[in-house]
């Protein structure tokens, strides 16, 4: 084949990591296959809207029919149209993805101007494609002249920003796109980086570095753009803590250089090193110790591998991103929470122990002997070379049950499947079948890179028996008590867990009402993950009835075989642990504390400065005071709305907002209560963003209140009930019992804002380093195999 990879050209120029990806694609594609590939590139200045524009423009231009395939990995060079394009996505304009909250209002609606009424005509057409382009951008670039809309164009800004998203939807839509892959799983699952169900390939692809090897260990050394983002302060501060007289060498340059100097001024250990060359890139891992990496939320993280592949051990953060897909905790280095005190305990544990931090180093260089330049064409071409491979190691298959559909992810239950299993997708080809009574929830969802879900469409028969428990119980929330018996009478779901089951290497329970039916078919290692003690929480929901003993006894019995049979089994809260081991007997060293979490990183791309969210709740014409409870429509949250009624009527000057199903059980008809029901993840932060203060009224229940985390990751000031924070240790919360809990919120809504602003983010810091998912999925790496 003659293949072209397209790339954009920096202006002004600079050889990064993407242009050394381009460079030794195109050298080994030469050199390993028989193909003919040419690297095309154009122009690019991408610091300025206007000239990216020009330069999406001319990229959806081009012509290159005589080529058989083309590759992409970057805007705005995806604008090709090519009957053949394969993409292999390093980063979208993260300025107005990502990374679009550091430099902008996200609730900040797009201009209003009538002549800007045809550009939106254009964009909005669902059917837009790549024939709309000459249109749009004549309609575009007739709007440059315009000096009266000049500031309706800036860059990043609501306007250029969906812009950007209009011509990338377009690119990359299936309909354009024969094959999808990515650098690393970070990069993959980026919210709108790739579209809605589709198969996303990992690529973790080599370094430009060759010859990379280990001789002496006589320093600490790192390499990074002095950049903020790379976070060269956090290592500084953490090694000041560090006793120990070696070396710590630290090169590149940047915008940060003169700083980050000064930082390191009064500690004559810590040496920069400026710009050096790759031939000294490599001597210095050559005589590295170990070598700390701990940007935020880097795409890959070429430093990373650069060590590894040095016989380095690596020390990274927890919110490094691609980082951590190549480090595992304690197997090649350490992941740590990203504060000075941890990095400094990570440091000071290598360098006291030399003979584990060489173990670490060669397990580094092992485990990343598969990245290399022949399995990254082989996996692009999705073909076999003739040049001599090292097998590349296949990712164990994890096998997850759950009595619903989790995808999409909107109450609490299906946030914490989702988030876990995308977390473990890094490691594990999870699979999770799940069962639904909605038709359009059915079929097989491809969730992330590695995780997918097979939705079956629960029976007639199925149905049935979900009615006939529903009226025995007097209670209509059966759907998983009636699984433990009733699974049998979909066949469909029967064959998907026979045929899943075959080659899985783990299997996991969401709940335990699915244990029966995965004993038919697997004999491997199971892990429970108990989201609540199932038998507490059912004896709390479940009314009196002539046939509740006779169904909390099967709850019973199906939990206490699931638990004992169980590898491991994860509780979120220590009451559910107390309950586990005096019920069913078990030994503590079988339960794995896994809390619900949360995805701090994006609920803070969602959230607003304080300024801001005064100027949005001004636009929304709100000049009052306003609190906000979220909630399913489940018994202990129905109970707390009960009580959130009464606080309305008593605080009338308050606005009251209700998130969630708990909706449906509203009585009182109170003007300040806004019951909003089941809303968007946008319209879910719109909605913190404009409130003073969260609420969490909560008497009784099992497991732990995700929307308590919620509340936090989303910088809310939080009043909770001392039961309403079980399972969560998180400093900056007002607790209150709930015969005051009115009065508190009076008090603390007439207090100083700054107070609340100040709890908030008290609240945010605490809870960020125990309760990031990335955290809490950290520690199942080293149990689940």
């Amino acid at each position: 084949m003659k293949i072209a990879i397209v790339t954009p050209s920096p202006v002004p120029f600079v050889v990064g990591g993407a242009e050394k990806l381009f460079m030794g694609l195109l050298w080994y594609f030469n050199k390993l296959t028989p193909h003919s590939v040419e690297l095309i590139k154009l122009p690019c200045k991408d610091q300025e809207f206007w000239s990216l524009m020009d330069c999406y423009k001319r990229f959806s231009e081009l012509k290159l029919d005589y080529f058989d395939m083309v590759i992409t990995t970057k805007y705005p060079a995806w604008m090709i149209n090519h009957k053949n394009h394969h993409l292999y996505l390093q980063h979208t304009c993260r300025g107005v993805y990502d990374l679009y909250h550091k430099q902008a209002n996200i609730f900040e609606p797009l201009p209003n101007s009538k002549e800007l009424k045809n550009l939106y005509a254009i964009m909005s057409d669902p059917k837009a494609d790549f024939n709309c382009l000459s249109s749009f951008f004549s309609e575009l670039f007739g709007l440059y002249g315009l000096k009266h809309l000049r500031e309706l164009f800036v860059f990043p800004g609501p306007l250029t920003r969906a812009i950007i998203h209009f011509l990338d939807k377009i690119a990359l839509s299936p309909k354009n796109i024969k094959s999808y892959s990515a650098i690393s799983y970070n990069v993959a699952q980026r919210e709108n980086y790739f579209p809605e169900n589709v198969d996303i390939q990992i690529i973790h692809h080599p370094s430009a570095l060759d010859n990379l090897h280990s001789k002496e260990y006589n320093y600490i050394f790192t390499a990074s753009r002095l950049e903020d983002l790379k976070r060269i302060d956090l290592l500084i501060n953490a090694y000041k803590k560090v006793k120990s007289p070696m070396k710590f060498k630290i090169a590149g340059t940047g915008s940060a250089f003169d700083k980050l100097k000064n930082l390191a001024k009064d500690d004559e250990r810590i040496e920069f090193l400026g710009f050096i060359s790759d031939d000294q890139m490599i001597e210095h891992y050559s005589r590295a110790y170990f070598v700390p990496y701990v940007p935020y939320d880097e795409d890959y993280g070429l430093i990373t591998l650069e060590a590894m592949q040095s016989q380095k051990s690596v020390i990274t953060t927890t919110d490094a991103g691609g980082t951590n897909e190549l480090v595992q905790n304690g197997l090649n280095g350490f992941i740590v929470p990203p504060t000075p005190q941890d990095i400094a305990q990570a440091m000071q544990t290598l360098i006291e122990n030399p003979e584990l931090t060489l173990k670490l180093g060669k397990n580094a260089k092992s485990s990343t002997d598969y990245i290399n330049w022949q399995n990254t064409i082989s996996k692009l071409l999705k073909e076999s070379l003739p040049s001599k491979m090292i097998s590349i190691p296949k990712k164990p298959k994890m096998l997850v049950l759950s009595t619903f559909s989790i995808y999409p992810a909107v109450q609490g239950g299906q946030k914490r499947i989702y988030n876990i299993y995308k977390q473990l997708s890094k490691r594990f080809d999870v699979v999770l079948i799940s069962l639904t009574s909605n038709p359009s929830q059915a079929g097989v969802k491809h969730i992330s890179a590695n995780f997918k879900e097979i939705a079956i469409l629960k029976s007639k028969k199925h149905l049935e028996h979900e009615k006939d428990i529903a009226l025995m119980l007097n209670f209509n929330a059966i759907e998983d008590i009636a699984a433990i018996e009733g699974y049998k009478y979909t066949l469909e779901f029967l064959e998907a867990i026979r045929k899943q089951a075959l080659d899985a290497d783990v299997a996991v329970l969401e709940h335990p009402y699915l244990y029966y039916a995965l004993n038919e078919f697997f004999r491997g290692n199971v892990f429970y993950d108990a989201q609540n003690a199932e038998y507490i929480m059912k004896d709390i929901v479940l009314p009196q009835s002539a046939h509740k003993q006779e169904y909390l006894a099967k709850v019973y019995d199906i939990e206490k075989n699931c638990a004992t049979n169980s590898k491991y089994v994860f509780y979120v809260s220590d009451h559910d642990l107390d309950f586990f081991v005096n019920k069913y007997n078990l030994n503590k060293n079988k339960l794995l504390s896994v809390p619900n979490g949360e995805d701090f990183k994006y609920a803070a791309s969602k959230t607003l400065n304080p300024s801001d969210r005064s100027k949005l709740k001004a636009q929304l014409g709100l000049d009052k005071k306003c609190v906000v409870f979220s909630g399913s429509y489940h018994s202990p949250n129905i109970d707390a709305l009960r009580y959130i009624e009464q606080f309305a009527f008593q605080l009338n000057d308050i606005v009251f907002f209700i998130i969630g199903s708990v909706c449906n059980a509203l009585k009182k008809d109170l003007e300040n209560i806004v019951p909003l029901g089941i809303v968007s993840e946008n319209e879910k932060a719109l909605v913190y963003n404009i409130s003073d203060l969260a609420l969490n009224p909560i008497l009784k229940g099992a497991g732990s209140n995700i929307k308590l985390i919620d509340y936090v990751a989303f910088s809310v000031a939080c009043l909770t009930t001392p039961t309403g924070k079980r399972g969560y240790d998180i400093e900056g919360l007002f607790t209150q019992d709930i015969d005051n809990f009115s009065n508190k919120i009076k008090e603390l809504l007439s207090t100083d804002k700054d107070n609340l602003e100040e709890s908030a983010k008290k609240a945010f810091e605490s809870a960020s380093k125990k309760f990031d998912w990335s955290v809490i999925v950290s520690k199942l790496f080293n149990v689940i195999c």
